[in-house]
């Protein structure tokens, strides 16, 4: 689009692009209440809030079934957290107020900031909300710990099916987040689900944007249910 306004002569130059070399290290506030699991629609993140006033930022690897590194990062002069081998950038945003209900909220998340295409603007998204553990989860839940199970009702021909298969989804849970389960595969991705009875798992964040899109809730018929539904998706346990 820039190229096009300088050919037609609208805008005399193309601005300059964006720097992706971090800014100088600078004078950060206290992370320890930014340290925590972030949910979202794809994968988890965890940031540890390290003792030199660094943060290590960590995504959940399905493959491992444990947190993979992205990397360290520190406060800079442009009041975000780099690292010196991302040219992502990361911080924290609260939004709090009251609900349509009159309910108060307060969400913490961990907003991204890279500079995609060209070069000559930013995108900033919010990638994850921060959860509070929950109560440990009741023995109908954590029976489904560890569970794999296939979808049922789909057609083989289904675009997802066609590219990846039919991978079994399985239940799991994160050590550093009692209370919650996560749920998914490689097409559903991995969330986080809080249970709101022995029958149902619910949504448990609220991300605005493409991190906060297709989420999901899990709805037995009885506590012993050897089919859950998600939405119009039928799986049967393995």
């Amino acid at each position: 689009m820039l190229s096009a306004l300088k050919e037609d002569g609208t805008i005399s130059s193309l601005p300059a692009k964006l720097g992706t070399t971090a800014p100088p290290v600078a004078s950060g506030p206290g992370i320890a209440s930014g340290a925590g699991i972030y949910g979202n629609s794809d994968s988890p993140y965890q940031v540890l809030a390290n003792a030199d006033g660094s943060l290590q930022i960590n995504q959940w690897d399905a493959d491992t079934g444990g947190w993979a590194q992205i990397g360290g990062y520190r406060y800079r002069s442009d009041g975000w957290w780099w690292s010196d081998t991302d040219t992502a950038s990361y911080r924290f945003a609260i939004v709090s107020g009251n609900d349509s209900e009159g309910n108060a909220f307060n969400f913490r998340y961990l907003m991204k900031r890279v500079v995609p295409g060209a070069g000559y603007a930013y995108l900033t998204l919010p990638v994850g909300q921060q959860l509070a553990p929950l109560a440990a989860l009741d023995s109908a839940w954590q029976q489904r710990v560890g569970t794999q199970w296939t979808l049922t009702n789909d057609s083989p021909s289904a675009v997802p099916i066609a590219v990846l298969g039919n991978p079994p989804a399985f239940f799991a849970t994160l050590a550093e987040l009692p209370g919650y389960v996560l749920y998914g595969n490689e097409d559903l991705r991995y969330q986080l689900i809080v249970p709101v009875s022995d029958t149902l798992g619910g949504m448990s964040i609220k991300v605005p944007g493409n991190f906060g899109r297709d989420l999901y809730e899990i709805r037995f018929a009885s506590t012993s249910a050897t089919t859950l539904t998600i939405g119009s998706s039928i799986n049967a346990r393995i």
